[in-house]
């Protein structure tokens, strides 16, 4: 910065200035990348456990705990903000409009900024959401499970996942009788029941399994009635 400020000051050539002033940017900006990876592993050396403490409940019984979600962020939101990390997140929508994609970014005070994980979904239509509402509550479910993705974390006491879904045979039966559907309507038919019972227990991923499976078995059926 010294010599930049020189050059400027005795007319240094464009040339010159132009190097120094490129220079100058490739510093500041490994010294931004430095200062992120200083402040994460801060981070990470002091952020609280987040442990399962909420019951998931299906057709009356427990099935397991879950941490919150909202929980989730309450926590890590403040000791990211502690070491200078800000965080954000970027949304799209598929062209079909079938799956939404979250990706969360974490940027440090000095303008480094980091590319964390993604995670897809489809809209959650339960209950009586509308479409807008159906985005909202995914993209809310979404934003959340990046974040603890991208900071790294696992939730103290979990199994596979912190809001444990169906089992590998259950998704297998559903998957197994939306492959099979005669036609159209009874292929509809199982997924519509199969995306219900894992909407039950907030299981997205086997609801994007379910979609995809839907999807292949209506071109398998529109291409044998050509």
């Amino acid at each position: 910065m010294d010599l930049l400020q020189l050059a400027i000051e005795r007319e240094g050539s464009v040339d010159v200035i132009e190097r120094l002033a490129k220079l100058q940017m490739e510093i500041m900006d490994r010294d931004a990348k430095v200062a992120f990876t200083e402040a994460f592993e801060q981070f990470k050396s002091n952020v609280p456990a987040i442990m399962k403490d909420s019951a998931i409940v299906v057709n009356g019984a427990e099935r397991g705990k879950y941490a919150k979600l909202d929980k989730i962020c309450n926590v890590l939101i403040p000791e990211l903000l502690k070491v200078n990390i800000s965080h954000r997140w970027k949304s799209r929508v598929s062209e079909d409009g079938k799956m939404i994609f979250i990706t969360c970014y974490l940027r440090h005070r000095m303008g480094y900024e980091e590319e964390g994980s993604t995670l897809g979904g489809p809209p959650d239509t339960s209950g009586s959401k509308n479409a807008i509402q159906a985005i909202g509550s995914s993209t809310a479910y979404l934003e959340r499970y990046t974040m603890v993705a991208t900071c790294g974390l696992a939730i103290k006491d979990q199994d596979v996942v912190d809001n444990p879904g169906m089992t590998n045979d259950e998704g297998a039966d559903w998957v197994a009788a939306i492959e099979s559907g005669g036609d159209a309507h009874e292929t509809m038919e199982s997924w519509t029941k199969a995306v219900a019972a894992a909407k039950k227990i907030e299981d997205y991923k086997s609801m994007t399994i379910f979609t995809e499976a839907r999807d292949k078995r209506l071109k398998e059926l529109k291409k044998g009635a050509r």
